[in-house]
């Protein structure tokens, strides 16, 4: 009988951990995500930031190696996205659950890829932890999501990151 009234305790803080949001994108609706490899040798390490919202200008930046962070190898640019491309984000985000303060954490991936995407909307920030730290389903949940922000940096701004990546690669010095 405990483990049940524990089991129905678990589930409902788990529920009240994700907010119940507005089915309309707020005003302030924004998101920072942050990628980078995991533990690789210098000239194959690499991290990007990938910055949507609340305006219609969407920031990309990428930065090779394990250089400080105001490298002259960092490279920025903008895009731009559509009022109805935020809306479709932030819908997605919301039906997936991400807008949450409470997330299943699992046995750390040493050395795995790092990430850290941070989610505002109606004034409150929603910290999603590390793919490295989440349980299995959790995990595979939020890369979904990450290739769904993905998808929203145009292919050019990939391709020339993956041209900067290759020639930072060769002439890599130690």
């Amino acid at each position: 009988m405990k483990s049940v009234i524990w089991a129905i305790f678990t589930v409902s803080l788990a529920l009240n951990a994700c907010a119940r949001m507005p089915a309309a994108r707020p005003d302030d609706f924004s998101l920072t995500l942050d990628w980078g490899t995991g533990a690789l040798p210098p000239p194959f390490h690499y991290s990007y930031t990938i910055a949507i919202g609340p305006n219609l200008v969407g920031k990309f930046t990428y930065q090779p190696g394990y250089g400080p962070e105001d490298s002259v190898e960092i490279w920025k640019t903008d895009f731009n996205l559509e009022s109805n491309d935020l809306d479709a984000l932030y819908s997605t985000l919301a039906e997936k659950g991400m807008l949450c303060s409470s997330w299943s954490t699992g046995q750390p991936l040493l050395g795995g890829k790092s990430t850290s995407l941070i989610i505002t909307a109606s004034g409150k920030d929603y910290h999603v932890p590390s793919v490295s730290e989440l349980t299995q389903s959790e995990r595979d949940k939020v890369e979904a999501i990450i290739d769904t922000i993905r998808g929203y940096v145009p292919q050019a701004i990939w391709d020339e990151m993956n041209e900067c990546q290759a020639e930072f690669e060769e002439g890599f010095e130690n």
